[in-house]
């Protein structure tokens, strides 16, 4: 490299891996002058612009603060730089959260510059639902006065209500059942003992009846705190999850007592010779699930009341947008009186995606 030195203007041109520094003083370089606070500066530009170069992400940046991480040796590493912004304040670097280190003293201004190029793009999206109400039943049009019935539950005898879900969106890609309502008392001939409450598929078919295994875990009541008018009463579930969900399902109420006169809570079933066909239906069995009842040609005359809760997930492709880093602009102020700078451009390799774009 060849100086020209001309009584007070000296300028030193440094190339670095994906940059170039230019560094202004006033003076030849001596220890403590102008000229040694010019090569500081510069290396220290030079420092950040090399490491900016091989940066794999940008996780925080501003005007005067960068972090960013690489990787070496097949590990990620994490390094700040940050200036507070107070004149006469150190340039900072910390490694991997551990000590802050002063890389630079006295610097008097520091102002990082991002020049980005945004890409346009797609990505598949899931998005959940918000909890809302997939089937209920609380009476028939027209017919304000049904008989109202309890369905009692045991360790053989069950109760069920086959419901159909519909309006959700043709792109939903799991269902989960949260909760299902139901009006409940003790049985009379009982004293108050456990049962479960559980959502099982259909057989199929176009047949309301449960299939035997339960989705997920069912919930499990007692009706020992019931008393004897039918009132709502909630349950609870965590992981009934259906993948691709169908549309019909069924409700099972079964109990765990195994005396064959003693039940364990009795469910409210509304009954009317004249109600029309619908989409759920109320059925029962004494046998274990092994024969529902009524017969397919009473089966619009009852059924139970309730409700069922859930939220749903839809799948789509959204359009995206990005803004990729291409270089930083580096320029830092040193000292005063007189002051000088460095400047640089560092160019990035792996064009990280700057937070929050």
């Amino acid at each position: 490299m060849e100086m020209v030195v001309a009584l007070g203007v000296l300028s030193i041109v440094i190339t670095a891996t994906g940059s170039a520094i230019l560094v202004a003083g006033k003076a030849i370089p001596d220890a403590g002058g102008s000229g040694a606070r010019s090569l500081d500066a510069a290396r220290a530009a030079d420092q950040i612009a090399t490491e900016l170069h091989s940066a794999a992400s940008v996780t925080q940046y501003s005007a005067t603060m960068i972090e960013l991480t690489v990787e070496r040796g097949g590990v990620s590493h994490t390094i700040r730089y940050e200036w507070s912004g107070t004149a006469g304040g150190p340039l900072t670097r910390q490694y991997d959260g551990g000590a802050v280190v002063n890389v630079l003293e006295d610097v008097q201004d520091l102002a990082f510059t991002y020049h980005t190029k945004t890409v346009a793009g797609t990505t598949t999206q899931t998005v959940q639902s918000d909890e809302i109400l997939l089937a209920s039943f609380a009476g028939w049009p027209g017919i304000p006065s049904p008989s109202e019935l309890g369905c009692s539950v045991s360790v053989d005898c069950y109760a069920a209500e086959f419901f159909t879900i519909s309006g959700l969106p043709d792109n939903v890609s799991k269902l989960s059942i949260t909760r299902v309502f139901l009006k409940m008392r003790q049985s009379t001939l009982g004293d108050g003992g456990t049962f479960s409450v559980g959502i099982h598929r259909t057989v199929g078919g176009g047949n309301p009846e449960p299939g035997p295994n339960p989705l997920g875990t069912p919930a499990v009541g007692s009706s020992s705190g019931f008393g004897s008018s039918f009132l709502w009463r909630e349950f609870t579930f965590c992981d009934v999850v259906i993948n691709n969900p169908g549309k019909e399902y069924a409700i099972v109420v079964k109990g765990s007592a195994a005396d064959p006169v003693t039940y364990d809570a009795e469910v409210l079933r509304y009954l009317d010779t004249a109600a029309p066909a619908n989409d759920v239906v109320a059925l029962w069995s004494i046998n274990s699930g092994g024969q529902w009842d009524p017969n397919k040609k009473q089966r619009d005359q009852s059924d139970f009341l309730f409700n069922v809760y859930g939220v749903y997930e839809t799948t789509g492709t959204v359009e995206t947008s990005s803004d990729l880093l291409e270089s930083v602009g580096i320029r830092v102020v040193v000292g005063s009186e007189p002051s000088v700078q460095a400047e640089t451009e560092a160019l990035t390799l792996n064009r990280p995606e700057l937070p929050g774009s």
